[in-house]
């Protein structure tokens, strides 16, 4: 009985076979995979040729067959059951095509012992087989195919399993048991992303490894920034590591927590020294490192508040500058400025309203100053006695108002003085002084005036009109005037 286990099987016992690998299917170049399929189209003709009863007009040829099963002078049982023997032809048959499918599809690397072991009940059956033994030698190749297609139908559940078998592996760190499953389960699926994935991760878990450790080193030596490095290259190495970025997420809250601590530090420095810009810098930093924290938003009400004092106190002390140099208008921008921070500062809302008092008569008595002239009318005059009496009554030192008030009392002095003007005509022209009195025609005539701006008129028929204006301060004035230009 010839052989039925192929010649590509990797199972032979012979010394003289070449080695298993050699013929595994996965190695296989094109031509060895069609070489291979001629051995078992071989071995399936002399199987058929040996156990097929040839129906032809023959006998002497079919005896010689049936005679092949036994051995001489040994009995069998099988004698009288040669359909049994057309049964083993065709269950060696279905191994076989069997067999050749499933090492096409490199159950070699994924079935191992169980493959195994279909392997030695081929190989029992095939023994079987060349002893005539044919009842037997069909169980056992029922039994292997059945056993043979049961390991391809669990094919997707040993893919399943391998890769999970890896992927505990790798949460063990266990790198060579980790390569072994997924390269199991790529055999059973080249294509499978997560075993790709898998593979590569398990080729490169010893340097992820040794990362992970040293950073846990740097971490406890208090080295955090380059503890963190460490796991930033473990988690670039392998970004599915759990550990490290368990780890990287602790030492990262530890930097965290350092820098908040530095800005917060820095913040009270600044908040000490009245250094708001800076405060401003440092608190918004530690924000953005813990925007949540409470300690935030007591800091930011407490630099809040400071810094309206010190921008209020600021104001304050423009403002008695300004009132010191009687710059009134000044007084008042300041307090509505400070107004804008605190509406009832109770400072600035007084100061407000003593400025808007000394501001208006600082102006009044600025105009008397400016148009004296007006005092020769009584009611300016009058006016800018009142005005007086009130400056004088506002106490305190005050430069400037002191030398208004002196100025003033001085101009209405003067505009209470008459100073003499001596007019001096061709008692021909028609004079007149405005506001003040028709002198008619004269040669000379003297009246006396307030100090002030006057304008003083001739007229004559036939003559063009002559006007001339004269200042009276405090000495006596001369004046011509006659009308001598003809029309």
């Amino acid at each position: 009985m010839p052989t039925l286990i192929p010649p590509d099987s990797k199972y032979k016992t012979d010394k003289n076979q070449a080695p298993a690998n050699k013929w595994s299917p996965s190695g296989l170049s094109g031509g060895v995979r069609v070489i291979l399929g001629i051995f078992i189209l071989i071995d399936m003709a002399i199987i058929l040729f040996f156990l097929v009863p040839h129906r032809s007009h023959r006998p002497v040829q079919e005896k010689t067959q049936m005679e092949t099963f036994k051995k001489p002078g040994t009995k069998t049982g099988n004698e009288s059951h040669p359909e049994k023997c057309t049964a083993v032809t065709d269950a060696a048959t279905k191994w076989l095509n069997l067999q050749a499918k499933a090492e096409a599809d490199n159950i070699a690397q994924w079935g191992k012992e169980d493959y195994t072991a279909c392997i030695k009940m081929a190989r029992q059956a095939n023994e079987l087989a060349t002893k005539n033994l044919c009842a037997e030698a069909l169980h056992y190749y029922l039994l292997a195919t059945d056993k043979l297609h049961a390991i391809l139908r669990s094919k997707q559940e040993r893919l399943e399993a391998a890769i999970k078998n890896g992927q505990n592996a790798l949460d063990n760190q266990d790198s060579a048991t980790a390569i072994s499953a997924f390269k199991i389960a790529l055999s059973i699926d080249p294509e499978n992303t997560v075993a790709v994935q898998g593979l590569k991760r398990a080729k490169n878990i010893d340097r992820v490894m040794a990362l992970y450790h040293k950073g846990l080193a740097l971490e406890k030596q208090g080295k955090i920034n380059l503890a963190a490095v460490h796991m930033k290259k473990a988690l670039q190495t392998d970004h599915e590591f759990k550990p490290a970025a368990v780890a990287l997420h602790r030492i990262n809250a530890r930097i965290n927590d350092l820098l908040y601590q530095k800005e917060m530090s820095r913040f009270f420095a600044a908040l000490r020294k009245k250094d708001f810009a800076t405060a401003h810098h440092a608190i918004n930093a530690a924000a953005r490192l813990k925007p949540k924290d409470r300690a935030i938003h007591k800091a930011v009400l407490s630099l809040k508040d400071k810094e309206t004092r010190a921008k209020l106190s600021s104001l304050q002390n423009r403002c008695i500058g300004f009132r010191k140099a009687e710059r009134w208008q000044d007084v008042i921008t300041v307090c509505e400025t400070a107004k804008k921070i605190d509406p009832d500062a109770a400072f600035f809302i007084q100061q407000k309203q003593e400025a808007k008092r000394r501001l208006a008569i600082d102006r009044k008595l600025q105009s008397i100053i400016a148009r004296p002239e007006r005092l020769q009318e009584k009611g300016p005059l009058e006016e800018a006695r009142q005005t007086l009496r009130y400056a004088r009554s506002i106490p305190g030192t005050w430069p400037r108002l002191e030398s208004q008030i002196k100025s003033v009392d001085r101009l209405i002095a003067n505009a209470l003085k008459k100073i003499r003007v001596t007019l001096h005509s061709d008692k021909l022209t028609h004079v007149i002084i405005y506001r003040v009195k028709d002198l008619g025609r004269f040669t000379e005539q003297e009246i006396f005036l307030h100090p002030g701006t006057y304008t003083v008129v001739g007229r004559r028929p036939g003559y063009r009109d002559i006007r001339i204006s004269f200042r009276v301060k405090d000495q006596p004035v001369d004046i011509h005037i006659a009308c001598e230009e003809p029309i």
